[in-house]
């Protein structure tokens, strides 16, 4: 699910746990494509189809800022390919 925020921001439930609401990321389109928060890596393809649903490439993600630490995820990002 994709909520439009303002003219380039958009919320995207990641579905984490096949559950709405649980978990988001902001997708924030400027002179470079930034990720708010990365999600887990199990919602990744999510992510990945919403990107595309906004017509955007996840390959011209420049940037994926971290809010705060989870052990799970923070260390170690994989690529959204």
């Amino acid at each position: 699910m994709i909520e439009q925020i303002n003219e380039n921001v958009y919320m995207i439930d990641t579905l984490a746990l096949n559950q709405p609401g649980y978990t988001s990321v902001f997708v924030i389109k400027g002179r470079r494509l930034a990720i708010l928060d990365s999600g887990v890596s199990l919602t990744a393809l999510n992510i990945v189809e919403d990107l595309e649903r906004l017509d955007l490439n996840p390959k011209d993600v420049a940037f994926i800022c971290l809010s705060h630490a989870h052990y799970d995820w923070s260390f170690r990002p994989k690529p959204m390919n």
